[in-house]
């Protein structure tokens, strides 16, 4: 019988990618419900706009920002138009999948936050030091998760540049240059209209860089944030916190006689050696919580070796 591979996708635990994606469709769904309301009791887009976004999209001003000081970590998850939420979402899942498969799961989550918080730190501050923005910075506002994109994508860069996209077709594409082509493109589109959004995207993609630089030198900068997910977690999960500080129980063992009851210098079975189907989970969860390049060289052996035959 041929076992079926754990692998992550839509329905695992630990998919991190996808709940985030689904916080950003729930706000998309939300704002937009929002308004057709208004437009089926005949306000304008601009009533809708101005009495709804102002609560969760950044302001470039400072006093805007001080009156809605939350609205640096929602602007990150605002989408209006169909196609802004399906491009982000799109790129957030092909580098967000490399991300979490060979960083862990436990990486997204933080790169995604702390990048869009740089991206939005930044579009505030351009507003203030540059001229040109000066003008506009009264009423200029910037949301959508595409800092917090280009954050990922620089930072799963830094790690796997030579990971190739269609290997298949002329040796693949790889991956530091459809990030170069990505960072290239948005720098063109500076000057032809929303500059401090392609900012906001710059202040991401640095984060996401020195972040990854910062964690191939021993320097985990999510470490604090997941402290904080576990704490929150066992508020909303007591039980589990429970069961995690209950002594266990001491396993019985059993003792298997391993005499012969014949005359023999023949063993009576020859001892194949297989991949065990835990054996596989244990190293794919190890994958799943730390990344594929935690993994010895006994577990990469074992896991070319299993790919290579059906467990039984």
């Amino acid at each position: 019988m041929q076992h079926q591979r754990h692998t992550i996708f839509l329905g695992e635990d630990h998919n991190i990618v996808f709940k985030l994606i689904c916080i950003n469709l729930v706000v998309y769904l939300l704002l937009n419900f929002i308004r057709v309301i208004y437009f089926l009791y005949g306000f304008s887009y601009a009533d809708f706009y101005d009495q709804i976004m102002p609560w969760v999209v950044l302001p470039s001003s400072w006093h805007g920002l001080v009156t809605h000081p939350w609205t640096l970590l929602t602007f990150m998850f605002v989408h209006l138009s169909f196609w802004h939420i399906l491009s982000n979402m799109l790129w957030f899942w092909v580098f967000g999948r490399l991300l979490q498969d060979f960083a862990g799961y436990q990486k997204v989550a933080p790169i995604y936050l702390y990048g869009g918080l740089a991206g939005g730190a930044l579009f505030v501050l351009s507003y203030h030091i540059f001229p040109i923005f000066r003008p506009i910075a009264a009423q200029s506002t910037a949301f959508g998760a595409s800092a917090s994109v280009m954050a990922i994508a620089f930072a799963v860069t830094l790690l796997i540049p030579r990971f190739r996209f269609f290997p298949m077709v002329a040796g693949g594409i790889p991956l530091w240059v459809v990030t170069v082509i990505f960072v290239l493109v948005d720098l063109a589109s500076i000057p032809h209209g929303n500059a401090g959004g392609h900012i906001a995207h710059l202040g991401g993609a640095a984060f996401g860089a020195l972040f990854m630089w910062q964690l191939q030198r021993g320097h985990d900068w999510s470490a604090g944030m997941q402290r904080m997910f576990v704490w929150v977690n066992g508020w909303f999960d007591p039980e589990r916190k429970q069961m995690s500080h209950r002594p266990h129980k001491e396993e019985k063992t059993t003792t298997y006689r391993t005499g012969k009851f014949y005359r023999s210098d023949v063993p009576p079975f020859k001892k194949v050696s297989r991949v065990s189907e835990k054996k596989i989970d244990e190293i794919l969860d190890k994958i799943n919580e730390q990344g594929f390049h935690s993994l010895t060289r006994e577990e990469r052996e074992i896991l070319k070796r299993a790919s290579q035959e059906d467990i039984q």
